[in-house]
């Protein structure tokens, strides 16, 4: 082999390295791309290596992105959660003395001796009025 062909031999060599290192980065953008979109890594590399790149560029880019629905239906999943726990807490109901529960209570403290007769009537015309 002369001289002339192994330069030759060794250049194209060295150009074919250069288009497989190419077309290994390309894939590999391609499949990080793939990956944050919810989808096989190695699937989209060997797509895009074995096939064309372009093609495989175009499906990744017209793919749902799954990780967004997965967000969307985890956060859905929440709020129904939290609608369905404050659904079924418990109900509190206070109660509101009513007038008759006031006079009753000043009643018991005129029986006890606590205020006087006199006392008792002007608390009682006073929720009555």
């Amino acid at each position: 082999m002369t001289e002339e062909a192994l330069t030759k031999f060794l250049l194209g060599c060295l150009i074919v390295a250069v288009i497989f290192l190419i077309k290994v980065l390309l894939s590999v953008s391609v499949s990080n791309y793939a990956q944050k979109k919810g989808y096989s890594k190695i699937l989209f590399f060997c797509l895009s290596f074995f096939c064309s790149f372009i093609i495989t560029l175009i499906v990744a880019l017209c793919c749902e992105d799954k990780t967004k629905k997965r967000k969307m239906e985890e956060s859905l999943n929440q709020i129904r959660n939290k609608q369905i726990y404050s659904q079924s807490s418990p109900t509190v109901i206070v109660n509101q003395p009513t007038k008759a529960d006031d006079i009753q209570k000043y009643y018991d403290l005129y029986k006890r001796g606590a205020i006087t007769q006199e006392e008792y009537e002007k608390l009682k015309n006073q929720i009555l009025n």
